[in-house]
């Protein structure tokens, strides 16, 4: 086989540059060799292929989620029942609601309370009520 040229390959990165944008992609470990087992077992042609025919019929306002892949009946790799449910994230506290929380537990309420009574984790409650202290020692 002949080797490609310098030219041709700049050539090719060129025409890749202008006609193409390029996303990078982080998954979770282990997702990557589902990937392509799930390529494999339907016959298609690379697991890139697979995200950019996602991706387009996401796109496409006519797609619907449940036509991802046109032939393939199993989604079971992109179904939502497979994605651990994140935990919504809260805002975060504002200085008036570190004060109360640092007035509460001045008051004699505990990290576990305070937490507990405005929806934020313990931890998060402490560390801020501590900074808040910090600021005011100073």
């Amino acid at each position: 086989m002949a080797k490609t040229s310098k030219a041709h390959m700049k050539a090719v990165e060129r025409f890749n540059a202008k006609a193409y944008d390029r996303v990078a992609l982080r998954i979770p470990k282990g997702w990557a060799d589902e990937l392509k087992e799930y390529v494999e077992k339907n016959n298609l042609k690379s697991v890139n292929h697979l995200l950019n025919e996602f991706i387009g019929r996401i796109l496409d306002k006519s797609a619907t989620n449940d036509t991802i892949i046109q032939g393939s009946n199993d989604t079971s790799i992109l179904n939502k029942e497979n994605k651990k449910p994140r935990k919504p994230r809260k805002p975060s506290p504002t200085q008036e609601m570190v004060k109360q929380w640092s007035i509460d537990e001045y008051n004699g309420e505990s990290f576990a309370k305070i937490a507990k009574k405005y929806g934020y984790e313990k931890t998060t409650v402490e560390k801020r009520v501590k900074e808040y202290r910090k600021i005011l020692e100073t």
